[in-house]
């Protein structure tokens, strides 16, 4: 539960400006000086990582290399050198797209989107549309975790003091409200600045059983 899914983001350009000839296809140790040490497996022919493959910081997703130059050095084929972008080091996840365009300047342009799922975990910070925020102090199994005559146990427990502290009565409002619309089969309203009262819904909770 309030698991989310996070988006990032990487982009290259392959310039074209003096010796920069820069340009997008999976390195070869042939050909290339300069080699990471990292995994190039998964890049396509055309530079670009296919998506779907689950990729890790050790994983190279845009192949790049530009020119250079050999003169006055040991003869050799190796007239590429290697500018390719890795994945962040802490980060993994999922490649979900892969784009190739082309910038204002005209040079070929790439964006990678990675995702990954972020399982919440002591310390992450959440808030609610009423501007109720808080950290989480510790998760429990269910089994420990208490329960309603019904055999119900609750998703998340909040400190009541953090009601009064911030204000947010409209939270707390919507709490309540929602149980109440949910058993008579109607829609509640929990915006600010109407006649309803904690009590009037704990007194329509009173009525339904609770």
């Amino acid at each position: 539960m309030f698991r989310s899914v996070f988006y990032r983001t990487y982009d290259a350009s392959a310039k074209k400006a003096g010796n920069a000839d820069e340009e997008f296809h999976k390195p070869s140790p042939e050909t290339t000086v300069g080699m990471k040490l990292a995994n190039y497996d998964k890049l396509d022919a055309d530079g670009l990582i296919i998506p779907g493959h689950q990729v890790t910081g050790e994983d190279v997703i845009i192949g790049r290399t530009s020119t250079y130059s050999s003169i006055g050095k040991a003869i050799s084929r190796q007239t590429r050198k290697d500018a390719s972008m890795t994945l962040r080091q802490a980060e993994k996840g999922i490649i979900d797209a892969a784009m190739l365009t082309t910038d204002q300047e005209g040079n070929k342009f790439v964006k990678i989107r990675m995702r990954s799922v972020r399982v919440p975990q002591t310390g992450d910070k959440f808030a609610s549309r009423h501007g109720q925020k808080g950290t989480i102090g510790n998760t429990f199994r269910q089994e420990d975790l208490p329960f309603n005559i019904e055999g119900i146990c609750p998703d998340i427990i909040v400190n009541p003091h953090a009601i009064p502290s911030r204000m947010t009565i409209g939270h707390l409002i919507e709490c309540l409200a929602s149980k109440v619309a949910c058993f008579r089969g109607e829609e509640g309203d929990g915006t600010p600045f109407q006649d309803v009262t904690v009590e009037n819904i704990s007194r329509d909770l009173h009525a339904l059983g609770y």
